[in-house]
């Protein structure tokens, strides 16, 4: 409750912001609804990790911008995590550039390292 509190302080003289805690795998939003999503050290979290950032590129309109980041892990420790850890989710950079070519999601900054993984993908057309 401690990060809600200081986000609602820190929002203070901005019009109308809105602090949602959401199953990111269904998001309540329509088609097209953002011009730009943002998640920065989540998706490890979620065992669906790719029905989540699905749901991202689905709220985002035609053009608008995907930004993230997170943990990564090599595709042997990400297979090991997946059979162990039932509750994470183990996104591999391989996978997150695949999850974006076959989403038309094109890389307009993009970083990979050993252990983390951020871009900004644009949102081509379908």
């Amino acid at each position: 409750m401690s990060w809600l509190f200081q986000k609602r302080a820190r929002s203070k003289g901005h019009a109308n912001p809105r602090f949602l805690a959401l199953d990111g795998t269904r998001l309540p939003f329509g088609d097209g609804e953002f011009d730009f999503v943002a998640t920065h050290m989540v998706t490890h979290h979620i065992p669906n990790w790719a029905e989540a950032l699905l749901q991202m590129v689905r709220v985002l309109r035609l053009g608008g911008c995907l930004i993230y980041k997170d943990l990564v892990l090599p595709r042997w420790a990400a297979s090991v995590g997946k059979k162990v850890v039932k509750g994470m989710g183990f996104p591999t950079a391989d996978e997150l550039d695949r999850f974006a070519r076959e989403n038309n999601m094109v890389a307009i900054h993009r970083v990979r390292t050993f252990n983390k993984y951020e871009a900004v993908w644009q949102k081509g057309a379908d």
